[in-house]
């Protein structure tokens, strides 16, 4: 959760001058399609957990599972763009290794751990899939991120 915080701050620290040069919105625009956005992901939260709570022998029965998998998916887009935004812009602005390196510890290395072999062990071949791409897509940024920032002359290591 922290992370999440971490990267939301980014968003707003270096999101807008991106969408005005891209997209030309005004501040407000960007604003309201930012919320607008976030109250979408709440949403898909709170009411993806019940739907998938219907699968009941994948999921036991347990909305907070149904959750989780929402929530992998939504790191796998996450994945996508975090690459897309370095390649779009073609700087590190906003973006470090510190970011990336917890986001794949946060999302592949604890939570897709937990999810894959304790919760979901063998049975869950979408989640692998998942999981799985969600991962090296991960490790796609963390590698990217780290030679844009060499290419800059910045020291990866040092960049919060």
């Amino acid at each position: 959760m922290l992370c999440d915080i971490g990267i939301i701050a980014t968003y707003f620290r270096y999101g807008y001058r991106y969408f005005y040069h891209r997209y030309g919105l005004s501040k407000i625009a960007w604003i309201a399609y930012t919320v607008f956005a976030f109250l979408i992901a709440f949403g898909i939260m709170l009411t993806g957990g019940p739907f998938f709570a219907q699968f009941t022998d994948y999921f036991k029965a347990d909305i907070f599972q149904g959750a989780i998998f929402i929530a992998y998916i939504q790191n796998l887009i996450i994945s996508v763009c975090f690459l897309l935004m370095l390649w779009e812009r073609g700087n590190a602005r906003g973006q470090s290794l510190t970011i990336g390196v917890f986001k794949c510890i946060g999302t592949g290395l604890t939570v897709g751990v937990y999810y894959l072999f304790i919760l979901h062990h063998g049975t869950s071949h979408l989640m692998n899939v998942i999981v799985g791409t969600t991962f090296l897509l991960d490790l796609v940024y963390i590698r990217s991120i780290f030679i844009q920032l060499k290419r800059e002359g910045k020291d990866p290591w040092r960049r919060l």
